[in-house]
């Protein structure tokens, strides 16, 4: 018999199998005394530019659609500024509007005077918000604002009686040469744990069409 991962052949992950998860039992003060300083400086110093962060459901927002286009114009700044490969325009809009519709994601908006600089995408279910996708712009980039919305995040969550903030997605530890590298010192520095799970499987019932298949997707991929 043995586990899945023992019977599977082990392929690419589409969503990370490495993520840090924060413990939302503590206050807020003991959540905000566990950050790495420079996060904490961060955060006030946002704070202190006036940067204004907003949460927005589906049904709360009669501009959805046009926050929408400026989250995907955020994301594309944002790939091709760090190197990271995002999914395509159609994967967010339908995760915008399916989960937008059954009131389990929420947009935070950072913004300072009427420049957005920075959005994040949160997903509340079952006492857990995970924080699955972020972009901002280079523009005041100084102004700090990521660290602002994520901290509006986790306190929307502790708020809401939520028992975790999962940050979604890290580098395996001690890989500096990962593409979430950088991101990964990024939610580091607002504490948690490391969480690793096995990640993606493909369990084969029937080997010569899976052959078949691999062939099939090789040619087209030429």
């Amino acid at each position: 018999s043995g586990t899945f991962a023992d019977q599977g052949i082990p392929v690419h992950d589409v969503e990370p199998a490495v993520t840090r998860v924060l413990d939302l039992h503590a206050g807020l003060d003991a959540l905000r005394a566990q950050m790495k300083q420079k996060t904490r400086y961060n955060i006030g110093l946002a704070e202190k530019k006036g940067v204004q962060v907003q949460w927005w459901t589906r049904n709360e927002d009669p501009q959805w659609d046009a926050l929408s286009d400026q989250w995907w114009s955020l994301v594309t700044e944002t790939s091709a500024r760090q190197g990271i490969r995002s999914h395509p325009r159609a994967y967010y809009a339908t995760m915008l509007r399916v989960l937008g519709d059954a009131g389990l994601l929420e947009l935070g908006v950072a913004q300072h005077g009427q420049d957005i600089l920075a959005m994040n995408i949160c997903i509340s279910y079952r006492g857990v918000t995970s924080y699955v996708h972020g972009a901002s712009t280079h523009v005041k980039k100084e102004y700090m604002a990521p660290y602002l919305l994520q901290w509006s995040g986790i306190q929307r969550a502790h708020a809401r009686g939520d028992i975790a903030y999962d940050f979604y997605g890290i580098a395996p530890e001690g890989d500096e040469t990962h593409r979430l590298a950088s991101v990964s010192r990024f939610k580091a520095g607002f504490g948690g744990g490391v969480r690793t799970y096995h990640g993606t499987f493909e369990l084969v019932r029937q080997p010569l069409w899976r052959r078949l298949y691999r062939i099939a997707h090789h040619l087209r991929s030429l």
